[in-house]
């Protein structure tokens, strides 16, 4: 090791430093995000179903983490933190892909709410308001759980969410399809 360092013209002191400066700039990410929740409220009048909040904090502290682990990841005296580092990185990936997933399938399964409450609807399309069925309840089940456990970190570090959200995206897109035939590929090309 001292080897390397004197080829690189790296004091063994100043890597040490380097190096405690990066694990704290790491620790202080990983101690942010064990503090950070959701907001989540109420939809309408209905009992025990949720949807989320303003995500601004959430996204300033995602865009924040990107920063710092990116900028940490980039230096030449990364090494010895570099497998923490990498970590960071595929978990904030796995967070920002399941935060998208959340939001399109919030966006798409309040818009299908509001078509199938309507009896009619239900009559007229009884395959399809079955289909919003199993879709509603996988959604509600998911916000309810949110609900219970705020914070951000167990929710969405999850590397099965992202496709929990996407076969909930899936079942949203199949129903749309049928109300706006044609529209069940521009859904999921414009999701994705």
């Amino acid at each position: 090791m001292a080897e390397i360092l004197r080829a690189t013209g790296v004091d063994e002191g100043d890597l040490r430093i380097v190096t405690e400066l990066y694990w704290h700039q790491t620790a202080q990410v990983e101690e942010s995000w064990k503090t950070l929740e959701f907001c989540v409220i109420p939809h309408k009048d209905a009992k025990d179903v949720y949807i989320l909040g303003s995500l601004e904090d959430i996204q300033t502290a995602l865009d924040e983490s990107n920063i710092n682990i990116t900028t940490i990841a980039s230096s030449r005296h990364v090494g010895p933190i570099k497998s923490r580092v990498e970590e960071w990185q595929r978990n904030l990936d796995l967070f920002f892909r399941t935060l998208d997933e959340w939001m399109n399938c919030q966006q798409s399964w309040i818009y299908l709410e509001v078509i199938f409450s309507a009896p009619d609807i239900q009559r007229q399309l009884p395959n399809e308001a079955k289909l919003f069925v199993i879709v509603d309840k996988s959604w509600k089940d998911v916000m309810r759980r949110t609900a219970k456990s705020l914070n951000t970190t167990p929710t969405c570090s999850l590397p099965s969410n992202p496709s929990k959200m996407n076969g909930t995206r899936s079942g949203i897109a199949s129903t749309v399809a049928v109300l706006h035939p044609g529209s069940e590929a521009e859904l999921l090309d414009v999701q994705q």
